[in-house]
């Protein structure tokens, strides 16, 4: 069986220019991206305004910082997985398999 022919992958791009729809996509990532890190990220610009309405010292305020974190990291262990096995579930309905 012959090799298939080989793709010049430059000249490919060169011929079809970002269109709208990469543009959304590539927003929406984006957008997606900023939100994700943003609660992060906002609990370091907020630390000094916690410390002082809360009455905590810093060294109270690291478990709260560090809960969230934590929290990230177990929900994303666990909601991968999960949407993973929903995801598998569905495609394998008979419903999409009889579409095609």
């Amino acid at each position: 069986m012959p090799a298939p022919p080989a793709v010049d992958l430059q000249s490919l791009i060169d011929r079809h220019p970002v269109g709208r729809l990469q543009r959304r996509v590539l927003l929406l990532c984006l957008g997606v991206a900023t939100l994700d890190g943003i609660d992060v990220a906002i609990v370091s610009y907020i630390g000094p305004s916690l410390i002082s309405d809360w009455g905590l010292t810093k060294a109270e305020l690291g478990p709260v910082v560090t809960s969230g974190l934590l929290g990230l990291a177990i929900g994303s262990l666990v909601a991968g997985p999960l949407a993973d096995r929903v995801a598998a579930a569905r495609s394998s309905s008979p419903r999409s398999s009889s579409s095609g």
